[in-house]
């Protein structure tokens, strides 16, 4: 015969099973068949007033499982703190950078402008030397022009302007 010790509903229920042998056998068999179930009632009656000694490894186990799980919440409650605290840190760091980049570009742009501003500006001051030179020029051959009627003036303005010059003194 098969005997189960426990008294939870297992996959054969806890039968026994012989076959009978005579119409008494079946008959005690028939009567004294017991299935053991869980109701609401049971579970009510487990929570409220648990009997320890009844299943120790059992309650044993349940007990640890919910005390390590207890603990790996606030472990991880703790690593989930932890880590936010580095990525908020690695965002401000990521912030720090790029306006220390966008610092030394606008730097450097500054320095190029400069560059660019003394280019122009030494340009500018060339093109003023020759605009004055073009003006003491102008100038001079103006004043040679009016002076022309002086004798001792006109060999020196044909010498200076070649065949532009005319000798208005001769003509006179």
């Amino acid at each position: 015969t098969l005997y189960c010790a426990c008294t939870q509903l297992t996959d054969f229920g806890g039968v026994s099973i012989t076959a009978p042998t005579s119409a008494e056998d079946l008959e005690d068999q028939v009567t004294n068949f017991n299935v053991n179930t869980f109701s609401g009632d049971d579970l009510v009656e487990t929570l409220l007033e648990p009997n320890l000694e009844e299943n120790p490894y059992i309650y044993g186990l349940v007990i640890g499982m919910a005390c390590a799980c207890a603990l790996s919440n606030l472990l991880f409650c703790w690593r989930d703190r932890k880590d936010s605290a580095e990525s908020e840190a690695a965002r401000a760091q990521a912030i720090l950078d790029r306006e220390a980049r966008v610092e030394r570009r606008a730097k450097a742009l500054e320095a190029r402008l400069d560059k660019m501003d003394d280019f122009i500006g030494a340009q500018a001051d060339k093109a003023a030397v020759a605009i004055q030179r073009r003006i003491r020029g102008a100038r001079a051959r103006k004043e040679a022009v009016d002076y022309v009627g002086d004798p001792t003036l006109a060999p020196a303005a044909k010498r200076l302007y070649g065949n532009r010059f005319k000798d208005h003194s001769c003509t006179k």
